[in-house]
């Protein structure tokens, strides 16, 4: 009985030795750590961030090319030039100080000759202050260089009238059987020359064939108009009008009588 009791238990031990961990041997097998190759299913179904986008490329520029400043320079005046001599030097609309002033120069100032009255006394000349404009200023005050009698003579802008005077009087009369004479005269004033129409009207006792036309004032001032006329006429007080259409619309009327 003793003798199975000990093989049973020598049995035993025998099997709980095979089934169990050797307690002599040392594993070198490097253990896994599960959680680092584990991937969490969160991070399956939605990323963490947005993927990158791709980072585009510059624009190619085109360089601009610099811009050069202009300078602009003032032209210097050719041909026949003149030279001012004084301040305050008035340059006129016309070769005559009755015309308007157009500008005022001063001494030193340089400018281009561009024309000449008949006798050479004024000067057309490019406003050296804008030349895009001409006037006139006396040769006296200016010095020229360059070939004078060679610049053209330019025919001065036509005066305007400045005043008119009706000198109209009798000068013979024998009415009411005779013959009368009557003369037609009349001072116009103008600042240059001048073309002139005018036409006489003459209202009273008698009718009367009065003058009329055009006159050319070859220069500014004070020039006459005339004319005259014999008739028979009634005796009686006449009103004698002059009457100018041309540069100016203007009458000036005059009373004579014939006894």
């Amino acid at each position: 009985m003793k003798v199975r009791l000990l093989f049973w238990v020598t049995a035993a031990s025998v099997l709980i030795s095979a089934c169990g961990p050797s307690t002599s041997a040392t594993r070198t097998d490097t253990p896994v750590n599960l959680s680092a190759q584990t991937t969490p299913l969160n991070s399956l179904a939605a990323p963490t961030s947005a993927p990158s986008s791709p980072t585009p490329e510059p624009p190619t520029l085109t360089p601009t090319p610099d811009v050069t400043a202009t300078t602009f320079f003032t032209p210097t005046p050719s041909g026949p030039l003149a030279t001012i001599m004084s301040d305050a030097t008035t340059c006129m609309y016309g070769p005559d100080f009755g015309y308007n002033v157009i500008d005022a120069l001063n001494s030193g100032q340089v400018a281009q000759i561009v024309g000449r009255d008949d006798n050479t006394s004024w000067l057309q000349i490019r406003d050296p202050n804008n030349t895009s404009v001409s006037c006139w200023v006396p040769s006296v005050s200016v010095t020229t260089t360059g070939d004078i009698p060679g610049v053209q003579v330019v025919m001065p802008p036509m005066g305007t009238i400045t005043k008119v005077t009706n000198t109209a009087s009798v000068v013979s009369s024998s009415c009411p059987t005779g013959t009368s004479k009557i003369r037609f005269t009349a001072t116009v004033t103008t600042t240059s020359w001048a073309l002139v129409d005018y036409t006489w009207s003459v209202s009273g006792p008698g009718k009367v064939k009065a003058p009329g036309g055009r006159v050319v004032f070859k220069t500014g001032g004070a020039n006459n108009i005339y004319g005259n006329v014999t008739q028979k006429l009634p005796c009686g007080v006449y009103k004698v009008t002059l009457h100018i259409t041309n540069p100016l619309d203007v009458s000036v009327t005059r009373t004579i009588s014939l006894p």
